[in-house]
């Protein structure tokens, strides 16, 4: 009776430890990488965003001092890894993360190209600055506090 407790303890614990490592398995995976600007140099502040594709959940975080950015813990899956910055253009990639697998994204941030245009009303009708027929001047708004 003892040998057959002390047997089925045994086949238990064995039991337990292989279903631990099948867990240890399923462990959670991590998304790193470095984000940088054209010139190559680590762009610091950027926020990157890590989307679930099925669940839509997200994590989000932002680039250390060179550019530098780790999130965990996330579930194996499909993800969406969005950069973004003011003054340059998103970038998405679209990675799968496998059980307990580190997935590098790096991505270079390109400046974004803004068709901002001038609006002069200096006729009493909205118009661009390149259709006005007279001479323009752009001046501070310090300076036209002051006067």
């Amino acid at each position: 009776m003892v040998r057959r407790r002390i047997t089925l303890a045994a086949t238990l614990t064995l039991l337990l430890s292989t279903v631990a490592a099948g867990y240890a398995q399923t462990a959670s995976g991590t998304v790193t990488g470095t984000i940088r600007d054209g010139s190559g140099s680590g762009v610091p502040g950027a926020t990157v965003r890590v989307v679930n594709s099925v669940s839509a959940a997200s994590v989000q975080t932002q680039t250390d001092a060179e550019g530098a950015y780790r999130v965990t813990p996330l579930v194996p899956g499909t993800y969406s890894v969005e950069v973004a910055l003011d003054g340059f253009d998103t970038v998405n990639r679209q990675i799968a993360l496998g059980p307990g697998q580190t997935t590098a994204v790096d991505a270079t941030l390109v400046p974004s190209r803004l068709n901002e245009s001038v609006v002069v009303t200096a006729r009493r009708v909205e118009e661009t600055a390149q259709e006005v027929p007279i001479p323009l001047s752009v001046v501070d708004g310090r300076l036209g506090a002051a006067g």
